[in-house]
C-alpha cells in the first residue's frame, strides 16, 4: 500500500518538480553570464534555508500566501486544538490564508494548519461546533499523511515556477472555455499525441517524444491525483474516528449537504 502511494505522489508531483526545474534553469540561463553560478547558488541556498524549522514560517507565509494567526485568533481555536489534544492529535502554529483555498489544510512535518478565516468566524459566532472544527483539523492532518509528502515545504518550494505557469495557463483556459472551439480542440487533444508518435520517426523524435508525454500526463495526471485522493480521505477519516470525532464531522457533513452555500 504504501509503495502504491508513493508511486502515485511521485506521479503527481514528480512531472511538475521537473518542469520547474527545467524552468529555472532557463531562468538562470538568462541573465549574465557572469553572474549565472551565483543565481544557481541563490537559488539553492533561499530554497534549503526556508526548508529548516527555523524558518518554517516564512517558507508558510510564502508559499501559501499566509500569515500567523495572532494571538486572538490563535484563541478562537484553543478549544478545538485542546480536543485533539486529548485524543493525541498536536496541532502546531495557526496561519490564516490571505486568498481562496481549502477551509483547512495542514502543512509542513510540525503539526502546522493554514485555515480560511472564514472558519474562524463561524468559530466565533458559533455557527461552527468546537468539535466540527476540531474534526476539520483531524481530518486535514490525516488526510496530508497519504497526500504529501514529509518535504511538502521543500517540494512547494521547487514547483514555484510551475505554479505560477499553471495559474497563467489557467486563467487563459477559463477565458477560452467560453469559446466551443477551444473545448473542442482540449477534448481532441490525443489527436495531437498520435501526430507526435507518428512524426517522431521522422527525425524528429526528441521533440516528438516531449510533446506525446506531455499530453499523456494530461491525461495521467487527473487520474492520479484522483486516486491519490482516495487513498488519503479514508487516512483522514480514520484519525477522525480515532480522535472520537466522527459523529461532529457527519453533522457537519449533513449541514452542508442541506445548505451547500454554508
Amino acid at each position: 500500500m504504501r509503495t502504491r502511494q508513493a508511486i502515485l505522489r511521485a506521479a503527481v508531483h514528480g512531472p511538475a518538480v521537473l518542469a520547474s526545474l527545467l524552468l529555472a534553469a532557463v531562468l538562470v540561463a538568462a541573465v549574465p553570464a557572469a553572474l549565472e553560478l551565483a543565481a544557481g547558488l541563490a537559488l539553492i541556498v533561499i530554497a534549503t534555508m526556508l526548508t529548516w524549522r527555523g524558518l518554517e514560517r516564512v517558507a508558510i507565509a510564502v508559499v501559501w500566501w499566509a500569515r500567523p494567526a495572532n494571538d486572538t485568533e490563535v484563541a478562537i481555536l484553543a478549544a478545538a486544538r485542546a480536543e485533539l489534544g486529548a485524543a493525541g492529535v498536536v496541532i502546531g502554529g495557526v496561519y490564516l490564508r490571505r486568498r481562496r483555498g481549502p477551509l483547512v489544510e495542514a502543512v509542513g512535518h510540525h503539526g502546522a494548519v493554514v485555515v480560511d478565516p472564514d472558519l474562524l468566524r463561524a468559530v466565533h459566532t458559533e455557527a461552527v461546533s468546537t468539535s466540527a472544527v476540531a474534526a476539520l483539523l483531524a481530518h486535514a492532518v490525516g488526510y496530508r499523511s497519504i497526500a504529501t509528502p514529509r518535504c511538502d515545504i521543500a517540494l512547494r518550494l521547487m514547483m514555484a515556477p510551475w505554479r505560477v505557469l499553471g495559474r497563467g495557463g489557467a486563467r487563459i483556459a477559463r477565458a477560452g472555455a467560453r469559446r466551443p472551439v477551444v473545448t473542442l480542440a482540449w477534448r481532441l487533444r490525443w489527436l495531437v499525441g498520435v501526430g507526435c508518435l507518428v512524426v517522431s520517426p521522422a527525425g524528429q523524435a526528441p521533440a516528438a517524444w516531449l510533446g506525446a508525454a506531455v499530453v499523456a500526463w494530461s491525461y495521467l495526471l487527473p487520474a492520479a491525483r484522483g486516486e491519490l485522493a482516495r487513498h488519503a480521505e479514508p487516512a483522514g477519516d480514520q484519525l477522525v474516528i480515532t480522535a472520537g470525532l466522527g459523529p461532529a464531522l457527519a453533522d457537519l457533513l449533513r449541514r452542508q449537504a442541506a445548505c451547500p452555500s454554508a
